[in-house]
C-alpha cells in the first residue's frame, strides 16, 4: 500500500484511486462500529477520503512505514469525533457486538447481546472508542495511545475501567449461570 500511495503522490491517478478504495473499506469498518449508523460512517468515511485525498502531497512516506494502520485509524477516528461535534450527539457505538475476539461466547440468548450494546453504549465516548480500537481493529495499546493522542498509561486505565464496568453492570447474566463470558485481557 505504500508504494502505492507513493505512487499517487507522483501524480499517479490509478494508484490514487486504488489507495483510497483500500482506504475507503478501512474507514467504513471503523467508522461504523463508532457511529452505528449507516449513514453516519458514509459520512465519516467520505470526510476521512476527501482529507486524504487533499493533503496527500503532505504525507511523508517515511511517518507511514511501519505506522500505516495507525495513521488510518487516526483519520478515521478523527472524522468521527468531528462528525459527532458537528451533529452535536454522542457518537453510539459497536452495533454489533458479536465478534468473537471481542467477547469469548455469546449465548443465543439474544436479550444479552442487546443488554451488552446497550452497557457500551453508556460507557463515555472514549472509553467506548478505546474498545473499538482494541476489541474490533485489534489495535495494540500502544498504536490506540498513538491514534487518540494520549499516554499509553491512560489507554491501559480507561481500557480496565470500561472492562470493569461492563462486567460490573452485565453480573446478572454471569451469576445467573446463564453462560460464562469473558473480556480478553490485553
Amino acid at each position: 500500500m505504500i508504494e502505492q500511495f507513493q505512487k499517487a503522490q507522483g501524480g499517479c491517478r490509478n494508484s490514487l484511486k486504488d489507495f483510497l478504495h483500500h482506504l475507503e473499506e478501512t474507514f467504513y469498518q471503523t467508522a461504523y462500529y463508532v457511529t452505528e449508523r449507516q449513514q453516519d460512517a458514509m459520512d465519516a468515511t467520505q470526510k476521512a477520503l476527501v482529507y486524504v485525498y487533499r493533503h496527500a502531497k503532505e504525507v511523508q512516506v517515511s511517518d507511514l512505514e511501519g505506522k500505516q494502520k495507525v495513521w488510518e485509524q487516526k483519520l478515521i477516528v478523527q472524522a468521527c469525533f468531528d462528525l459527532s461535534k458537528e451533529r452535536s450527539k454522542v457518537v453510539s457505538m459497536l452495533p454489533h457486538l458479536t465478534r468473537d475476539n471481542l467477547v469469548k461466547k455469546l449465548p443465543g440468548n439474544v436479550s444479552f447481546v442487546a443488554s451488552l450494546k446497550r452497557a457500551i453504549y453508556e460507557l463515555p465516548e472514549r472509553p467506548r472508542f478505546i474498545l473499538v480500537l482494541r476489541y474490533i481493529q485489534n489495535l495494540t495499546i500502544q498504536e490506540i495511545a498513538e491514534v487518540l493522542g494520549i499516554s499509553v498509561e491512560s489507554v491501559k486505565k480507561q481500557l480496565y475501567r470500561a472492562r470493569k464496568q461492563l462486567q460490573e453492570w452485565l453480573s446478572d447474566y454471569q451469576e445467573g449461570g446463564l453462560f460464562q463470558w469473558q473480556i480478553h485481557k490485553s
